[in-house]
């Protein structure tokens, strides 16, 4: 019996600790839904803080108050990319397209790369100028980057292999949205390697 007695009463306490637990970080986040904390500005820690009860005590001379929303707003930002392993060029093709965005990139403003690997096609190729271009298009026109370099290869396959990036950032190209895509020309033919667009929505473009 008295073993019983310590029992209940040691579960008595810690009913009432959680309820009394419970009670302390109600507050937490507050009715806006907003969760208060401190940061401590010489060491980086941060800790919660209930301002209505200031359980845990509230944010010290030693520290910065810091709100933030309880559930958070997702970031100003969605990515899009796509990709191709490989795609054979044909020499003096006008600009081949070897990837494009599917499907087209929704409305809004965009920051937007390409990478792409270019060699010749074939053995004892002479060095020879190549370029792509990233290209945007939409319902207001298109614009793109180009990136430029030198291909070779002797009688035992590839000598000289360039990798072109790309980039724009897209203004009010894409503001009813539209397409992006990779497209590579050159006087021989060529192959088009690891090929790859990454486009990531933004809530604003500065310019300067």
């Amino acid at each position: 019996m008295i073993r019983s007695k310590k029992l209940a009463v040691l579960v008595a306490g810690a009913v009432a600790a959680l309820a009394l637990g419970s009670f302390a970080v109600a507050g937490v986040p507050d009715g806006g839904g907003v969760v208060h904390g401190c940061y401590e500005k010489e060491t980086g820690k941060l800790r919660v803080s209930d301002t209505a009860t200031n359980q845990p005590k509230a944010c010290t001379p030693k520290e910065i108050g810091l709100d933030w929303n309880q559930k958070g707003e997702r970031g100003p930002s969605n990515a899009y990319s796509a990709s191709r392993t490989y795609t054979a060029v044909p020499a003096q093709d006008n600009y081949a397209t070897i990837v494009t965005s599917t499907p087209d990139l929704p409305a809004g403003q965009y920051v937007v790369s390409a990478k792409v690997v270019v060699s010749a096609t074939g053995l004892n190729v002479a060095p020879t100028g190549v370029n792509c271009a990233l290209v945007l298009s939409g319902g207001n026109g298109g614009t793109g980057d180009h990136g430029y370099g030198t291909v070779s290869s002797n009688a035992s396959g590839w000598v000289l292999v360039t990798t072109l990036s790309m980039q724009i950032a897209s203004g009010d190209w894409l503001a009813n949205g539209g397409k992006a895509w990779v497209a590579c020309d050159g006087p021989v033919a060529l192959d088009a390697r690891n090929t790859r667009i990454t486009a990531i929505q933004v809530a604003s473009l500065t310019s300067s």
